[in-house]
């Protein structure tokens, strides 16, 4: 999964994807880059954006009920 992250979004300029951290259902993917940061795959938007700087920022995220519903 992650040498495919690589592949097909590398573009958007990350470091080296280390971990896929969360899937859904929708083909969204949540992973860690090599500097730590924690990106975000949304096929249905076509994007790939980085949705927290840090793991402190990524356990709030999991935290915000907008998110929780957007991504259920």
């Amino acid at each position: 999964m992650l040498k495919l992250i690589k592949e097909a979004w590398g573009w958007i300029g990350f470091s080296d994807p280390e971990e896929v951290m969360a899937q859904n259902e929708f083909g969204n993917v949540i992973f860690r880059d090599s500097e730590k940061r924690f990106w975000r795959i949304c096929p249905e938007e076509l994007s790939c954006e980085t949705v927290a700087g840090s793991q402190l920022e990524y356990a709030q995220l999991w935290e915000k009920e907008d998110f929780l519903r957007d991504w259920q």
